[in-house]
C-alpha cells in the first residue's frame, strides 16, 4: 500500500504529494486491515491443529484473538509496504494430527486462506446487497476523501476486505514459511514427506531474497511487479466473494 502512494509521487509529483497528508489515515486503516486479516488467519491455523488432536499450538498460546501473539516483522512491514505479507507460523507437531503428518498439516494449512476467504465474504454482504459501494483500496488510494459517512465506510470496509483477500491469495503461494507448502500435502505420496519437510526448513530462506529482489525491481521499474503476482488470483476471490476486481489488470 506505501509503495503504491511512493510510486505515484515519483510517476507524478504533484498528484502524489497531494496524498501525502492522508499517509496517515493510509497507514491507520492498513494496519487495522492487517491485525484483524493475520489474527483470524493464524488463529484458523491454531484451533484447527488442536480440533485434529495437536496442542502445540495451543500450548503456545496461538489459540489467541491478540494480533501480537501471530505477527511476523518482516511478514507485517511487506503487507504495509506492498499489501501482501504473512504471519508467524503456528508451530504444530505433524505426527500427532488426523489424517498423518502430510494431509494433516494440509487440512491445518488451509484453515488459514479459508478464515480469511470467509470473513472477506461477511463484510462484502453490505456491499453485495447494495448499501455500501466497493471501495478497493487499488482503486481508491485516498481514503476519506468525501465527507459522506457511507463513502467512509466503504473506504473502512474497503481496506478490511483488501487485506483478507490479499493474505488469502497470497499464503497460498508454494513457498515456506506460506501455507503453499503445506497444501502440497494434499498432492504428494506420503514418501515425500522428508522432501516436504526439508523443504520447509529452505523455503523461509528463499522467500525473504525473492519479495526483496521484487521489491527492488518495483522501484526501479516503477512498477507493482510483486502485487501483481497474485493479482489474477486476487480479483478471482473478489468476484467471487464482491463481484468486482480487487486489483488493476496488470
Amino acid at each position: 500500500m506505501l509503495l503504491r502512494v511512493l510510486l505515484e509521487v515519483l510517476r507524478d509529483p504533484q498528484r502524489g504529494l497531494a496524498a501525502l497528508p492522508v499517509l496517515p489515515d493510509i497507514l491507520l486503516l492498513s494496519l487495522l486491515g492487517l491485525l484483524v486479516g493475520l489474527t483470524i488467519h493464524e488463529t484458523a491455523h491454531a484451533l484447527v491443529a488442536h480440533w485434529l488432536g495437536d496442542p502445540t499450538a495451543r500450548l503456545a498460546g496461538r489459540i489467541s484473538l491478540n494480533p501480537l501473539r501471530h505477527l511476523d516483522p518482516f511478514g507485517t512491514i511487506m503487507l504495509l509496504v506492498v499489501g501482501i505479507g504473512w504471519g508467524k507460523p503456528v508451530p504444530i507437531n505433524p505426527f500427532k494430527l488426523r489424517f498423518g503428518p502430510l494431509r494433516g498439516p494440509a487440512v491445518v494449512a488451509l484453515a488459514g486462506p479459508l478464515a480469511n476467504i470467509g470473513l472477506a465474504g461477511v463484510l462484502a454482504l453490505p456491499i453485495r446487497l447494495g448499501v455500501l459501494k466497493w471501495h478497493s483500496p487499488a482503486f481508491y488510494p485516498l481514503p476519506f476523501a468525501q465527507d459522506d459517512p457511507a463513502y467512509l465506510a466503504a473506504d473502512v470496509l474497503g481496506y478490511f476486505i483488501f487485506f483478507n483477500i490479499m493474505l488469502a491469495a497470497f499464503n497460498v503461494v508454494p513457498i515456506a514459511p506460506l501455507d503453499g507448502a503445506r497444501l502440497l500435502g494434499f498432492l504428494l505420496p506420503r514418501r515425500a514427506l522428508p522432501l516436504l519437510q526439508r523443504y520447509e526448513v529452505v523455503g523461509p530462506l528463499l522467500l525473504g531474497p525473492v519479495v526483496l529482489f521484487l521489491l527492488a525491481v518495483d522501484f526501479v521499474s516503477g512498477s507493482t511487479r510483486l502485487a501483481n503476482l497474485i493479482a489474477p488470483l486476487a480479483n478471482l476471490l473478489a468476484l467471487v466473494i464482491i463481484g468486482r476486481p480487487l486489483l488493476p489488470p496488470t
